[in-house]
């Protein structure tokens, strides 16, 4: 099903990877080579970022109150998380440092205030449907 669903088109192969997924079969040896074509082949035309890790996406059905806008033929989002690098957290980090006010509140009442916020792990969502709204704009 997966494999002959390829050639089909994006929203085909997307429905195949779902199925799999669902039935709990992605991991199957002899699906695991046409299972990694998929993503390429459903995404392609989104024109993702060349540093999505594509083996990491994974499908889902997306309902109508989910707050994306997309086809209601195809209901099919893919979806990855990635750890972020050292490199990713240190860059995070400046940005935490940049934006980060000390603040006394009412609910504090005299008691300490951190000076910071220290950044100790992050992921990046990629998100195939949020990414084509994005260029949509």
């Amino acid at each position: 099903l997966v494999r002959s669903s390829i050639p089909q088109g994006a929203k085909e192969a997307k429905y195949a990877l779902f199925q799999a997924e669902t039935y709990g079969i992605e991991n199957a040896e002899s699906l695991v080579e046409c299972l990694r074509e998929v993503p390429q082949v459903a995404l392609g035309e989104l024109e993702l970022p060349s540093y999505w890790d594509m083996s990491v996406m994974r499908t889902k059905e997306v309902q109508s109150d989910y707050g994306l806008t997309f086809d209601p033929s195809d209901n099919i989002n893919m979806v990855g998380k990635v750890p972020l690098t050292d490199d990713e957290l240190q860059v995070m980090q400046q940005l935490f440092d940049a934006s980060f006010r000390k603040r006394y509140t009412r609910d504090r009442r005299g008691g300490k205030v951190p000076d910071r916020l220290e950044v100790q792990r992050g992921f990046r969502v990629q998100n195939s449907m949020n990414w084509a709204e994005h260029r949509a704009r």
